[in-house]
Parts: structure tokens; C-alpha cells; sequence
């Protein structure tokens, strides 16, 4: 099933026996998210294993079971993709009632409602993007980048080498409070392609985002793809991105930036000897340690100069 952009995520909860703390979830959910970008439903397995359908866990962009025994016994009658599913511990037997209210004080009702603002920050805190395979396939998923980061599936993202109209090279320094390599050096900028984006679109968007300064789209010069792998240890994430890269030449009267401060700490232009110092030493006194990629970046640099 091909999924649209604009499309709402579904989140399915999925109890075992009786919906009752799957609906308290999808209910206390709901009123968590945005209900034009979200749809969220409930049901159950076990007994009531007719209430569910091979459809609703197709459709569901991320599927929610309440506990192990709701699992198990969609995996032993269904077929569907586990790679978008999460399993909480709530005991079946915990909720007694379906006619309790939301918000009763109980300690299950209090346990579900910290599990759906977790999920919530989880689920909205990073752009959601299209799965793909490490043979860059799309795998018909769409999930949020911290998810597809902890258990390290595959996605696209874009790498931008910007100069000057004099030949020279846009070098930032990554805030300190960013994810991945922060406080590191880059030539020039990265990110990820979001849901149905275009790489080369995203290209002239994460430019204006980064750098402050807008180029036509068409000014993006494709140059290769690069498959990179990465594990990063402090926050036990994995990244597997196939990495459309791409130079863009600034016209010449665009002389200042605007830097995203939440993700760029500090410009710098560099001459052509500078940036190979700096790919052969990877480091640049007073300015800092330049991120992994440095093949990637030795690449990148060679073919923006044969332009």
C-alpha cells in the first residue's frame, strides 16, 4: 500500500482479551496530538482477535501493543511488519473496568498516560521519513527519524558541498546541543529527506534552514550517492542513510548568513588548501574536529571542482 504525504499517521493500540486499556490509550492519546496530522484507533487480540484485521495493522503507520500477549498473538494469526511496532508492559488484568474514566487515579491509568506522553514526545520531537531498504528501495513505512535511528533501518538524507562564486568553501561548526556529532565539523551541510520530499528539494531547503541563504533548486548539482553506516555510542543510535550529494555555487551577492543557531554554532569560508588541511588532518586549530564522512567528503569536494 503506497502511502501519501499528506497523509494522517495512524497509531493503533492493541490490547489483549478486552479494548479497555487500548482505548483509555488511543483516548488519552488523542488528546495529546494533533488530530489534523494524527489519527489514532484501538482494538484487541486474544479473544476478541476478530475485531482485528490484517487491514488495520497494514494501514497503522505505528502500531502500539499493550503488552507481550497482545503481541504474541498478532504475530501467531497476522502477518505484518514489527519493524513499526512497539510492545509496553501493561497487564491485562490491570484495568477492571471499561466504564472507568480516563482520568481515574489508578496506578495502570497513571502508567498508560506517562507511556502516551513519552510516545507523543517520541513520535513529534523529530520529522517523520520513508523507510528504505539498503538497496534504497521504499519499503512502504514512514516512520519518526529517532525511531528508524535506535534500531537502525535505512532512510535517505543529503549531503550539500556550498561555495562561494570565488571558489570557495562554506565549513559550520554543528551546535552543541545537536544529536549527532555535536560541536563538530562539516563541508558544508547534511540532513534527512523528510516524507515524499524530493533530495534535491531538500537540499535547497536544508540550506535555507542551516545557512540562511535560498538558491533555486535547479542550482543543486547532483554528484553521487553514498551509502553511509554510523553508530553513535552516547545515545546508542545507529545510522544507515543513503546519501544523495549534491554543490551548490552562491551567486555573488550573497555575502552573509543566517545560521539555524539550533544546528549551526558557527560559519566559516574557506580557501581550497585550507579545506584539504582540513580533510587531511581533521582537525582546524580554534575551530574544531571535523565529523566522520571523510571519504564522503574527499569525494564530494573533488567532483564540486570538476563543475
Amino acid at each position: 500500500m503506497i502511502k501519501q504525504p499528506h497523509e494522517p499517521f495512524r497509531i493503533l493500540f492493541l490490547g489483549h482479551d478486552n479494548t479497555t486499556d487500548s482505548r483509555l490509550a488511543a483516548t488519552y492519546m488523542t488528546s495529546l496530538l494533533d488530530k489534523k496530522h494524527y489519527i489514532v484507533g484501538y482494538n484487541s487480540t486474544g479473544a476478541h482477535m476478530s475485531h482485528t484485521t490484517k487491514n488495520m495493522l497494514t494501514v497503522a503507520d505505528v502500531i502500539i501493543f499493550m503488552n507481550k500477549h497482545a503481541y504474541n498473538e498478532a504475530e501467531r494469526v497476522y502477518d505484518f511488519d514489527i519493524r513499526k511496532s512497539l510492545v509496553w508492559h501493561i497487564p491485562s488484568s490491570s484495568i477492571a473496568s471499561e466504564r472507568l474514566p480516563v482520568h481515574a487515579p489508578t496506578g495502570a491509568h497513571q502508567t498508560i498516560r506517562r507511556h502516551c506522553e513519552k510516545l507523543r514526545d517520541y513520535l513529534t520531537q523529530a520529522p517523520w521519513v520513508d523507510v528504505v531498504d539498503n538497496a534504497n528501495k521504499p519499503t512502504d513505512l514512514r516512520l519518526p527519524l529517532a525511531w528508524v535511528t535506535d534500531r537502525g533501518l535505512w532512510h535517505r538524507g543529503i549531503y550539500v558541498i556550498v561555495r562561494t562564486h570565488d571558489g570557495k568553501f562554506v565549513v559550520a561548526k554543528r551546535s552543541q546541543s545537536i544529536i549527532f556529532a555535536p560541536g563538530m565539523l562539516e563541508i558544508s551541510l547534511g540532513g534527512g529527506v523528510d516524507i515524499g520530499e524530493n533530495p534535491r528539494r531538500t537540499a535547497q531547503r536544508e540550506t535555507y534552514e542551516e545557512l540562511g541563504i535560498y538558491a533555486h533548486e535547479k542550482d543543486f548539482q547532483p554528484l553521487f550517492i553514498w551509502r553511509q553506516v554510523g553508530y553513535h555510542p552516547r545515545y546508542n543510535k545507529q545510522t544507515k542513510a543513503h546519501i544523495y550529494a549534491y554543490a551548490v555555487t552562491l551567486p555573488e551577492d550573497i555575502s552573509k548568513f543566517t545560521p539555524q543557531l539550533e544546528e549551526v554554532a558557527e560559519i566559516r569560508i574557506l580557501s581550497k588548501r585550507q579545506v584539504l588541511h582540513l580533510l587531511r588532518t581533521h582537525r582546524m586549530k580554534h575551530f574544531g574536529q571535523l565529523a566522520w564522512g571523510y571519504k564522503m567528503y574527499q569525494k564530494a569536494i573533488a567532483l564540486s571542482t570538476a563543475l
